[in-house]
């Protein structure tokens, strides 16, 4: 949503951060033409007022943002343009992303018997996915106890 006074279009940049990384950025033109903003007025605590200058005008418009698979499990977006005065609008908010995965995995342990392994013996971790996947795995050093 945005009120705007003597601009026509603006350049809006846009970046997505999860863990740390830009995971996408893009600059978009948008035309900012005055039309209604989508709030319900019983979702307001007073009515919207009326601009009081007759030059400004308010609307919304929607952004598309692609989420590759490393944007998860939580994202910040920032977006910002620069006024032709030099003044930065900007605005950014975070959000959740659900665990869904395009490509079917799987991660098992295997031994070598159906009984149930002991510390000495050997076994094998299973990674398994489709062509494309990205997998990732992080192993800690084994805990030594001392007795």
């Amino acid at each position: 949503m945005f009120v705007a006074n003597d601009t026509s279009s603006i350049i809006l940049h846009i970046q997505v951060f999860s863990r740390s990384q830009i995971t996408y950025t893009s600059e978009e033109v948008h035309e900012l033409t005055p039309n209604g903003i989508p709030i319900s007025e019983s979702d307001l605590l007073e009515p919207l007022q009326p601009l009081s200058n007759s030059s400004l005008i308010r609307g919304h418009f929607d952004i598309q943002v692609s989420l590759g698979p490393l944007t998860s499990p939580h994202l910040k977006v920032l977006i910002w343009y620069s006024r032709s005065d030099g003044e930065v609008i900007s605005a950014s908010a975070s959000a959740d992303v659900s665990k869904c995965l395009r490509n079917p995995t799987s991660l098992r342990w295997e031994t070598k018997s159906d009984a149930l392994p002991s510390p000495k013996d050997d076994v094998s971790l299973i990674l398994s996915s489709a062509p494309g996947s990205v997998c990732g795995l992080g192993l800690c050093p084994p805990m030594v106890h001392v007795m």
